[in-house]
């Protein structure tokens, strides 16, 4: 149903959509409709954070000695394949946001907050912190922020650029990470 309205979305414009066009489209009830979503907006920010479910199912799995950074470079490739699989939903998607900068902000903000909620007890466990302390929330928000920058540049890059992109986000990451967990002054 989200996929049958982003396809909407993309072919006649946000605005130029209704619920009623969009249920009519996915063979379904107006209230049906409304029992999966609470808007027209909501429908549209539907899968903003996808990508980020073979990263969950990695580090549900992985070794509580492997950091957090490393089970995410091996990752990293897969992420790259995932994007450039669904390439063209996510140049609607963009296109969509670039509309309507109210759901860009709404989809950003929310996959941030997926993104941070992901990967926070990892970091902790790893800096020896509890997940409330503020230098856990400082680092899972860089994470977060590094992500929203691959998230803006990867679709218009290839394989290889995206790997060498993807490499310097670890890289700062690491260095974050390295920093974070040698200064006493983060860690009272």
């Amino acid at each position: 149903m989200a996929a049958v309205a982003l396809g909407l979305f993309a072919e006649r414009g946000y605005d130029e959509v209704t619920v009623a066009e969009i249920a009519e489209a996915a063979d379904i009830s107006r209230r049906t409709f409304f029992t999966y979503f609470a808007s027209k907006e909501e429908a549209a920010l539907v899968g903003f954070a996808d990508d980020l479910e073979p990263l969950r199912t990695a580090l549900e799995v992985k070794d509580p000695a492997t950091p957090f950074v490393e089970v995410f470079r091996s990752h990293a490739p897969r992420l790259g394949e995932w994007h450039r699989s669904h390439r063209a939903e996510l140049r609607r998607r963009r296109r969509l946001e670039r509309e309507h900068p109210e759901l860009a902000a709404r989809a950003a903000g929310a996959r941030q907050a997926a993104e941070r909620e992901l990967v926070t007890p990892h970091i902790a466990h790893e800096l020896g912190l509890p997940p409330d302390h503020e230098t856990v929330a400082l680092v899972a928000g860089a994470f977060a922020g590094l992500g929203e920058v691959l998230m803006l540049r990867l679709p218009g890059l290839g394989a290889e650029e995206s790997a060498a992109l993807g490499e310097q986000a670890l890289q700062l990451f690491e260095g974050l990470m390295s920093t974070a967990a040698g200064a006493r002054f983060l860690r009272e």
